[in-house]
């Protein structure tokens, strides 16, 4: 790997890293705002990383064992059938 591309990598990482926080804090801030309760934002603040940890392994034995494209096509479907459903339930 040259260097460029190991601070493309780099630079990418840290953006996902930072936008996803942030997203998560975001969010944390909009259930803090509808409930009114510090308890349920501190609790979000909590799972978040506690779930992240918790499926780091399996997923990454998952994608070192299957090839990326056939992860990538089911995990599209999988998230269109959740929206298709939520969808279905709230409309």
């Amino acid at each position: 790997m040259s260097n460029r591309q190991i601070i493309k990598d780099f630079i990418s990482s840290f953006i996902s890293s930072l936008s996803g926080k942030a997203f998560n804090f975001a969010l944390g801030l909009m259930l803090l705002g509808q409930t009114k309760s510090a308890m349920s934002f501190g609790i979000n603040m909590i799972i978040y990383p506690l779930v992240s940890l918790i499926f780091l392994l399996p997923i990454g034995n998952l994608v070192d064992r299957y090839r990326h494209k056939k992860i990538l096509i089911y995990n599209f479907i999988f998230r269109l059938i959740i929206f298709l459903l939520f969808y279905a339930f709230i409309f």
